[in-house]
């Protein structure tokens, strides 16, 4: 179900709100400027002097650049038993006080705008945000795949925001088939309403993009490259996406 209106006081604009079979929720909701363009433009600053890691993984070249804040220690594929768990862009790296200071404030956005009520049940509105994995799209040559945000990481039925700072970029929804026994597929669910198969959402710069309940199961998600593109002379397509997850388990 796309656009419920009955959503729309909480300021932003509702793009998934589909009860799945077993009565819980697949929800994304886009919220756009909730930073002011003076936080932006800071945010921005600052992300361009932080160290981003790149190269490549035991999933082969990942086209952009990344870095994970964690207080806990670890790896990021440490639950996941990934192979390569010495890679830069995985390991735990300590928050500072900017990167604090940005989560406080979404958290604090987070807990005042959603309920469960509001929502429907399946969707975690009491998630505490504890790491963020920083995604450096360099121009717009950068990407990332179809995929779904792992549960076997963070468990089961994670939220997620988004903080889109820099260039806008599209991302795109497909409605997929879940299989419990294959967390990592994303085969199309052809047999899906027609017209909401595939879900287009531009995010523009100081925007939240908020994915929850079930979506994870039922929907992969991708930035694709933008076609005859490259990431010479970049400029102004650089695009930092801060994506908030609860990693600890309590």
């Amino acid at each position: 179900m796309l656009g419920v209106s009955g959503l729309e006081k909480w300021g932003g604009h509702t793009i998934i709100r589909q009860k799945e079979a077993n009565g819980n929720y697949s929800f994304v909701g886009l919220s756009k400027n909730v930073f002011d363009e003076k936080s932006q433009m800071d945010f921005y600053d600052y992300l361009e002097k932080m160290d981003f890691y790149g190269g490549v993984t035991s999933f082969g070249e990942i086209p952009r650049q990344q870095a994970w804040f964690y207080d806990g220690g670890g790896n990021f594929g440490d639950r996941a038993k990934w192979t390569d768990l010495q890679n830069p862009r995985w390991i735990a790296r300590t928050y500072n006080p900017v990167l604090r200071h940005i989560q406080n404030r979404l958290q604090t956005w987070y807990a005042a705008t959603f309920s469960d009520k509001m929502i429907g049940p399946g969707i975690n509105t009491q998630a505490v945000f504890d790491s963020i994995l920083l995604n450096k799209y360099r121009g717009w040559g950068d990407s990332i795949k179809p995929h779904r945000d792992s549960e076997t990481i963070f468990g089961d039925n994670p939220t997620v925001l988004i903080l889109s700072i820099g260039c806008p970029r599209e991302i795109i929804f497909q409605r997929i088939l879940y299989d419990k026994d294959n967390l990592n597929s994303i085969k199309r669910d052809r047999d899906f309403k027609q017209g909401e198969q595939s879900i287009r959402v531009n995010l523009p710069s100081g925007s939240v993009l908020l994915m929850g309940g079930e979506v994870q199961k039922y929907y992969s998600h991708e930035i694709k490259k933008v076609v005859g593109s490259s990431n010479k002379d970049a400029g102004d397509n650089v695009r930092y996406s801060l994506t908030f997850r609860q990693y600890s388990r309590k």
